[in-house]
C-alpha cells in the first residue's frame, strides 16, 4: 500500500519534471528576451536537463538533488509574475510545475520513511 503511494507520488513528480523541460522552450520561442536571448536560455534551461537520466530513471538520490536545480525555474516563475504581465500564464504555469515537483518528492520521501520505520519495527 505505503509503495503504491511512493510510486503514485514519484510518477507525478516525473510528469511535472518532463512537462517543465517541455514548458521553458516554448515559452522561451514565443517570449525571447531582447539582450543575450541564447545565452538566457542557456542558464534557464540546460541545468535542468543534468538530471534527465536519473528522473526517467526514478533514482530517489537524482530527485532529490534536482531540487536545488528548481531553483532556477522557481525563481524565474516569480520575477516573471513581479514584471512581466504579458506572460503571468507562463510563470503560473512553470510555478505550478515546479510546487507539484517540490510537493510530491517530499510526499514521497515521506511515505519512503515510515517504509523503513515499519521496516525496522519488525
Amino acid at each position: 500500500m505505503i509503495q503504491n503511494k511512493i510510486e503514485y507520488h514519484l510518477k507525478l513528480s516525473q510528469i511535472s519534471y518532463f512537462l517543465l523541460i517541455i514548458l521553458i522552450p516554448i515559452w522561451w520561442f514565443i517570449y525571447p528576451t531582447t539582450q543575450y536571448p541564447y545565452l538566457v536560455f542557456s542558464i534557464w534551461w540546460i541545468p535542468l536537463l543534468f538530471p534527465l537520466k536519473g528522473i526517467y530513471l526514478k533514482k530517489n538520490y537524482t530527485m532529490a538533488w534536482t531540487i536545488f536545480i528548481f531553483i532556477i525555474p522557481f525563481c524565474h516563475a516569480l520575477m516573471s509574475l513581479i514584471s512581466n504581465p504579458s506572460e503571468i500564464r507562463w510563470a503560473l504555469t512553470e510555478l505550478m510545475l515546479v510546487s507539484s515537483y517540490y510537493f510530491h518528492i517530499f510526499k514521497a520521501s515521506k511515505f519512503q520513511r515510515s517504509l523503513e520505520q515499519r521496516d525496522l519495527n519488525k
